[in-house]
C-alpha cells in the first residue's frame, strides 16, 4: 500500500503553509495527497430580503450564507441540498490552487469536501475513509487559556490516536 496523506486546508493563508512541507514529502515518498476541507453543513434558505452579489473572490465559506439573486428580480429559494451543492463547488474551486501547486511537481492530488459539525471528527473519518497513512495540518500553537477558550481542532485529531499527525506552526 502506498502512502496517503490528508492535508487539511481552511482557506486561510496559515493553512496552507503546509503545502510546501507535504510537497517534499509526497516527493520523497511517492505519496498521493488528498486535500480536505470541512465546512459546516448550510442552512437552507427560504428567502432573501436583500439582493447580495458575490465577488469572484469570495471564499467558500461565505457561500453558505450568501444567494445572487437572479437579473430578472423575484427571489431565490434554496433548499439545504442545493446550498450544500453550491458550497462544494465554490470550495472544490478553493482547492484549486493548492491542487495545481502540488501537481506541477508531479504529486498525485484528490480535492475532498466534506459537510460536519464536528471538524475534528470529519478530518479522521476522511483519513479513515481514504485509508490514510497520516494526516498534516497546520495549527495556530494556541495553548492554556486560548486553546480553551478558542479550540484546537489540531489537538483533537492528534487526541483521537488514530493516524499520524504531522503538525507545522508558520512562525
Amino acid at each position: 500500500m502506498g502512502v496517503k496523506v490528508v492535508v487539511t486546508l481552511d482557506g486561510s493563508e496559515l493553512s496552507a503553509k503546509i503545502l510546501p512541507v507535504v510537497a517534499r514529502l509526497a516527493e520523497a515518498s511517492n505519496a498521493q495527497i488528498v486535500l480536505l476541507t470541512v465546512h459546516k453543513p448550510p442552512r437552507g434558505i427560504t428567502e432573501i430580503e436583500e439582493p447580495t452579489f458575490v465577488s469572484a473572490e469570495t471564499s467558500a465559506q461565505k457561500v453558505v450564507d450568501t444567494l445572487v439573486t437572479p437579473p430578472h428580480g423575484g427571489r431565490t429559494i434554496l433548499s439545504r441540498e442545493e446550498a450544500e451543492e453550491d458550497l462544494r463547488a465554490a470550495a472544490l474551486d478553493d482547492l484549486k490552487v493548492a491542487s495545481r501547486f502540488l501537481e506541477k511537481q508531479g504529486i498525485d492530488v484528490e480535492r475532498e469536501v466534506v459537510f460536519s459539525n464536528n471538524t475534528a471528527e470529519a478530518i479522521v473519518e476522511t483519513a479513515r475513509t481514504k485509508k490514510a497513512t497520516m494526516i498534516a495540518m497546520a495549527t495556530h500553537g494556541r495553548s492554556g487559556l486560548s486553546e480553551t477558550i478558542h479550540g484546537s481542532v489540531a489537538s483533537e485529531v492528534l487526541s483521537s490516536g488514530t493516524f499520524p499527525v504531522l503538525l507545522i506552526r508558520p512562525i
